[in-house]
């Protein structure tokens, strides 16, 4: 049998589940019922894989059992059995189908169909005794808290290694000569996170030496200062020597038109700053003439003196570039320094931790694979499975990490070169986790790599997810973003649009269904006008409320949001404005938000601070239990005045000393049952996911109270229960939804910034030039004084695949609905500038040549109040490139939304509106009245419709 490499390009809704399934069922057909144990299937979230294990499971089983919903892959394996040469019956594919689901039952945990995480967990665990390790090793998920105990570490036996105290205290002395806090540990903490990124693990031998090497450190730190200086000195001196020429002509500062230009950029010249020059200056580089006022163009004497000075002012000004591209490159090269140097001792420190607990941080699993694969036989590594694969499937492919594609590439090769099927399916449009080292241009540049294994392209062009008009919405309107993307910078190093060439999909939908609206609100200045949030959350509100009456249920939407601070937002509003729409959020339900788990969580506390030297947890306990399990509340002064024996359980107050030397397992099950928390509704989800992860805690940890405690405070306290496991609304980020799909998208807060750069945002890069390049790759931290810089490629292609980042996630959340996709936004008063996620929106939604085509009921209008406050009539209005014509009468009917509106609405509206109605109808009720709680200074609150007020949210999060 001939070995084939297929590399499938499925874009969302493509069917890929559907694709995926059938070619592995057709290696069980063709090759037999057990060729499921040679055979590995790599997806990368849990879900995806149980869907596709179950999809494989029921397909089979429809198969053998003549299920009708079936037939469909039936006639799609035998068309690709005839595309395959290959001659098998309908009876005889029922047949083996049925021997294969045995086969697969009788022996599951052969069936290997898994994700990326969980393969290279097995390749680990087979490898322990090769790597020195324990057959019984524990993976460690937690890079923070392992991180944290490592520089709490090193930090406090520091005196025992005089190095590292001489590169802490260097920090220390640093921070506080730039006026920065003195206490480092936090931010060694962050900056530590890198020494578990592919950048950081891909450094060399020789640079991570270096790093560690105090002579060369100190000599690199004293050559970049000795550049900085000499580089001022050097300016300061040729500015003050034409600034004295200057005024030593008859053409001085006073004579020179706008003089003050000039004096401003000598002084520019002479500060710390490497700011662009003022126009006027590159000006009178060009022409001298510039520099003359008009009654003085024609005196040959001052032109003379201006030509003389325009030759003095042009070598300043490329001086100052010259230099202050090397002082930028140098503060650069600067900033990170000290914390680098105690990288590799973190490191160190925590693998000390991780032997100590045995246990090893799963993401170091594919650089040692890969470390392992290059020095010996690459067979013989995957070998230690147990299973031979002779084929290999990889869902998500653009989502593969270049150390992740070197371990399965070798993996690959070793197939094709025995006759293996192998299989890779991906889409580029949906890269959206480039910072977890997904690196979409593997899938792009891949059929170039393995040329000599002459990989075959397939494309998958229908959509069977999405309605007609949202597909021909999606079609239109995504190359129009990509090229108004790649307009920003022409000079790229490559289009947007290219990636983007393949978006167009087609549909076996012929009838006009689906439905798509875009609303986006005007900026005044930088600032969203007072009624954005109002307009948007009262609109969504009134769209479910329109769609529920028409039968649709609370499990056919779903809310798709950037940031998860915008989860908690939504929460707080449906809250006040919609209290019978229940919504659910994994970032929403965390622990902490829960009476129960905190209850639980304060007890602790108590029977942890023998000196009572924190009053609070024992307050937090006096009233909940009061209030919410014996349901008798309290004012608070008499909570605040009371003594714990008189409120609390005698069997917690007078026993402590005994309830502290239980096991904390048996301690937590015992304060549940004390304090009767199960008489608290709703908190049952709760408490169990609080259990499991206190058993996960005492894995690797010892059964201790304090240990305990600080873990919650470290990472606990943030985990979040199932949102499945509530009924209502699902909430979710557009990085979780990746891979799902609801009938109704509801998509609010499009303005999350397409390129900003953040203050702890760091680049390793690798200078061209010495000295700057004598340590090899450093972090650099990611803001505009790169662009002055040696570091400006870097920071150009940051920025480029920043763009591209936006493109694909804005493409993900567009391609999760089937039947209507809602988005709201917010976009800049005047039109190119391309800031926000609704700037690129209102950029590239569809023209009037669109409208022709597709034939699509759209409308927009503008509700704009005038300079005398009356509300101006709607406009309707098309212009080519922008917006369409209004081909469909659709008016809004909600005068009192229009009408408050203080600056411009864009609304735009795309496709029929056929499962709704009134657009902006009104909802009643003076909810402006109510304040939206924010939790800092409320310590209770009822327990109401999916959303708890809880002592302790935020950054008051702890009893």
């Amino acid at each position: 049998m001939n070995n084939t490499l297929s590399i499938y390009k499925a874009s969302a809704g493509a069917g890929k589940t559907f694709t995926l399934t059938v070619e592995y069922i057709l290696l069980l057909l063709r090759k037999g019922r057990k060729e499921f144990e040679h055979t590995l299937a790599v997806t990368f979230t849990n879900k995806a894989t149980a869907e596709m294990k179950e999809r494989i499971l029921e397909t089979l089983y429809g198969l053998s059992c003549h299920i009708p919903e079936c037939d469909g892959y039936m006639e799609v394996i035998k068309m690709r059995l005839k595309e395959l040469n290959e001659e098998m019956g309908e009876e005889m594919i029922r047949l083996r189908a049925a021997e294969a689901l045995s086969a697969i039952l009788h022996d599951y945990t052969h069936f290997r169909v898994e994700t990326i995480d969980s393969f290279f967990q097995s390749v680990l665990r087979n490898l322990a005794h090769e790597l020195g390790l324990t057959a019984n090793l524990q993976v460690e998920l937690n890079n923070d808290e392992v991180i944290s105990r490592s520089v709490d570490r090193v930090i406090e036996n520091m005196q025992n290694r005089k190095d590292v105290e001489g590169w802490i205290m260097d920090y220390v002395e640093e921070q506080l000569q730039t006026g920065e806090r003195w206490n480092i540990s936090g931010m060694i903490k962050q900056f530590a996170r890198c020494i578990f990124e592919e950048a950081f693990q891909n450094r060399s031998e020789q640079e991570r030496e270096k790093i560690s090497n105090s002579k060369e450190m100190n000599a690199f730190k004293k050559e970049m200062h000795s550049i900085i200086n000499s580089c001022k000195n050097q300016l300061k001196e040729t500015a003050d020597s034409l600034e004295a020429m200057v005024n030593s002509k008859t053409l001085d500062f006073e004579r020179i038109s706008n003089g003050r230009n000039y004096l401003s950029f000598l002084n520019l010249v002479r500060s710390e700053k490497t700011d662009r020059a003022s126009n006027t200056i590159y000006k009178a580089v060009n022409d001298y003439e510039v520099m003359l006022r008009a009654k003085d163009k024609n005196d040959p004497v001052l032109a003379a003196e201006a030509q003389e000075i325009q030759t003095a002012l042009a070598e300043l000004l490329h001086l100052y570039e010259r230099n202050s591209l090397a002082i930028n490159t140098a503060k650069l090269s600067l900033r990170y320094l000290n914390p680098l140097r105690l990288l590799n001792v973190i490191e160190q420190e925590a693998n000390s931790i991780n032997a100590e607990n045995n246990q090893f941080n799963l993401s170091k699993t594919p650089t040692l694979l890969s470390k392992l694969v290059e020095k010996t036989d690459a067979p013989f590594v995957f070998e230690k499975i147990g299973t031979q694969f002779h084929n290999v499937m990889i869902d998500e492919f653009q989502d593969t990490s270049r150390l992740q594609w070197n371990n399965f590439k070798v993996l690959l090769i070793e197939n094709q070169s025995t006759g293996g099927n192998d299989l890779l399916v991906g889409d580029i449009k949906q890269s959206i986790y480039r910072w977890r080292n997904g690196d979409w241009a593997i899938l792009k540049n891949v059929k170039k790599e393995l040329a000599n294994l002459s990989p075959q392209d397939k494309e998958l062009r229908y959509n069977f997810r999405s309605k007609k008009n949202i597909i021909d919405f999606n079609n239109a309107f995504f190359p129009k973003a990509a090229q108004v993307l790649d307009d920003l910078e022409p000079d790229a190093r490559f289009k947007i649009k290219d990636i983007y060439s393949d978006v167009e999909q087609l549909t076996r939908h012929t009838q006009e269904e689906g439905y798509a609206s875009v609303t986006l609100y005007t900026k005044s200045g930088n600032s969203a006008p007072e009624d954005y949030e109002e307009g948007m959350i009262t609109d969504m509100i009134t769209n479910i409320r329109n769609l529920m009456k028409e039968g649709l249920t609370t499990q056919d939407f779903a809310i798709l949001v950037r940031k998860k601070d915008n989860a908690e937002s939504l929460l707080q509003w449906f809250h006040h404005l919609a209290p019978e729409i229940k919504l659910v959020s994994d970032e929403a339900f965390l622990l902490e938000s829960s009476v129960a788990v905190q209850m639980l969580v304060a007890a602790l506390f108590v029977l942890n601070d023998n000196r009572h030297l924190n009053p609070i947890p024992e307050r937090y306990l006096m009233m909940h239990y009061y209030n919410d399990v014996l349901r008798q509340p309290k004012q608070m002064l008499e909570i605040a005045t009371a003594k714990a024996d008189d409120l609390l359980p005698e069997a917690f107050t007078q026993h402590k000393q005994e309830l502290a030397q239980l096991p904390l397992y048996l301690l937590c099950e015992r304060l549940y049952q004390l304090f009767q928390l199960d008489k608290i509704q709703g908190q049952d989800t709760y408490i169990f996911t609080f259990m499991d992860e206190l058993q996960n805690h005492l894995r690797s940890n010892p059964s201790d109270v304090h240990t305990f405690l600080n873990a919650w405070d470290e990472s606990i306290h943030n985990h979040s229960i199932p949102a499945s496991e509530v009924d209502g609304i699902r909430i979710l980020t557009i990085h979780k939804s990746k891979g799902l799909q609801f009938h109704t998208v509801f998509l609010p807060y499009m303005d999350w910034t397409i390129e900003k750069d953040r203050n702890d945002d760091t680049i390793w890069c690798q200078a061209k030039k010495e000295p700057f390049n004598a340590l090899g790759s450093l972090p650099i931290n990611a803001g505009k004084n790169m662009q002055q810089s040696d570091f400006a490629p870097d920071y150009n292609e940051e920025h480029l695949q920043r763009r591209v980042d936006a493109l694909n996630m804005i493409y993900v959340a567009f391609t999760r609905a089937e039947n209507n996709l809602y988005v709201w936004g917010l976009t800049a008063e005047k039109e190119g500038s391309i800031t926000v996620a609704g700037d690129l929106i209102r950029a590239a939604l569809p023209g009037s040549q669109l409208s022709t085509k597709i034939r699509l009921g759209i409308s927009c209008h503008i509700a704009q109040r005038s300079k005398d406050g009356t509300q101006e009539p709607h406009e309707e209005f098309a212009r080519e490139g922008r917006l369409p014509p209004c081909l469909h009468d659709v008016k809004c009917t909600d005068t009192r939304f229009c009408a408050e509106q203080s600056v411009a609405e864009v609304h735009w509206q795309f496709g029929h509106g056929g499962n709704r109605r009134d657009r902006h109808a009104d909802i009643s009720g003076d909810w402006k009245n109510y304040a939206l709680c924010t939790q800092s200074d409320r310590t209770y609150g009822p327990d109401t419709e999916g959303t708890q007020q809880v002592y302790g949210r935020r950054h008051h999060n702890r009893p």
